[in-house]
């Protein structure tokens, strides 16, 4: 048996404090920040900021779409959170958001070298997770389990690496005009896809990105569509933790649990707020729940059918 290890997480997953304790994941984490327009500091992105907290920050980031950039946490934050831990005689497995959106994980393995120079009997495993949001914590409930289970450091960095590949999201996107003025998605197509109630579903491709699979015309139809694209997709939900995120959907996810639940029978879901580091590049108006499925294909070929059948059975 090795050294005890601790998880560390970034900012950008969406684990509160409550499942942070419970999984006992690290409760410190590097906080990415969050800039005005005018490039002052808005905020350190918090994980346990509250449903009411939710609403007055999306209300911010709307109004400043396009506007508020983020960066992850100074070097000197992620050299301080790692030598913190090995301080204490423990070892550290990363969970570092996706090298698809950020460049936190290059950033991670520097400041994991310098640690190293001052502490070279100490083990560090970055995880490039290729995942943002709760697609990190359903990793992180994972490899807290499998630590559980009495498994190495080596052994769990190693199943993370090979399941990142299994974790989806199936989500629904429903802010068009957000998603053009920060400039995601071409004003026109925003403006009319308002108009006549089209909603994008995406889902993580192969490198870690958050890519849209299509459109749904109408609200109703986008739900239907995501879970008939889900239903192609999981494999024994039984047996799973599944996490729901919204950023300032409060009553559609609420909706979202519900309709898992009674068609999927997982073992639990969680909702959780969509962290604000995300939350300042996709904005309101998201509703996904992440889960464990059938593995990622380089191209999306499998899962573009898969949407592209689920599209067709609603």
């Amino acid at each position: 048996m090795g050294r005890k290890f601790e998880i560390l997480l970034d900012s950008g997953a969406d684990m509160p404090a409550i499942l942070r304790a419970r999984f006992d994941i690290y409760d410190e984490y590097s906080k990415g920040i969050i800039y005005n327009p005018d490039n002052s500091e808005y905020a350190r992105s918090n994980m346990d900021y509250t449903d009411e907290d939710a609403v007055e920050y999306f209300s911010f980031i709307k109004k400043n779409a396009g506007k508020v950039k983020t960066s992850f946490a100074p070097m000197g934050e992620l050299i301080e959170l790692l030598e913190k831990v090995v301080k204490e005689g423990k070892d550290v497995l990363f969970l570092s958001l996706s090298s698809g959106i950020s460049g936190l994980y290059s950033a991670l393995l520097k400041a994991k070298d310098i640690v190293l120079e001052d502490y070279p009997d100490a083990k560090i495993e970055i995880v490039d997770t290729l995942k943002y949001s709760g697609g990190i914590t359903v990793l992180a409930i994972t490899a807290s389990e499998l630590r559980k289970e009495g498994k190495s450091l080596e052994e769990v960095a190693k199943i993370i690496n090979d399941v990142r590949y299994n974790v989806h999201e199936s989500g629904v996107m429903d802010d068009l005009r957000f998603l053009a003025k920060s400039g995601r998605l071409s004003a026109p197509k925003a403006f009319f896809g308002s108009l006549i109630g089209v909603q994008p579903l995406a889902d993580l491709n192969y490198k870690g990105e958050n890519e849209t699979l299509g459109t749904v015309k109408g609200k109703e139809n986008a739900e239907k569509v995501c879970f008939e694209y889900m239903a192609r997709l999981v494999e024994h939900p039984e047996d799973q933790i599944m996490i729901i995120t919204h950023s300032n959907r409060f009553a559609r996810a609420k909706l979202f649990a519900k309709i898992v639940e009674q068609r999927f029978h997982p073992k639990e879901i969680h909702i959780c707020n969509l962290s604000q580091t995300c939350g300042a590049n996709v904005g309101p108006g998201l509703t996904a729940v992440f889960y464990y499925g059938k593995e990622i294909t380089p191209e999306r070929k499998y899962e573009l059918e898969a949407f592209k059948e689920a599209n067709a059975n609603v």
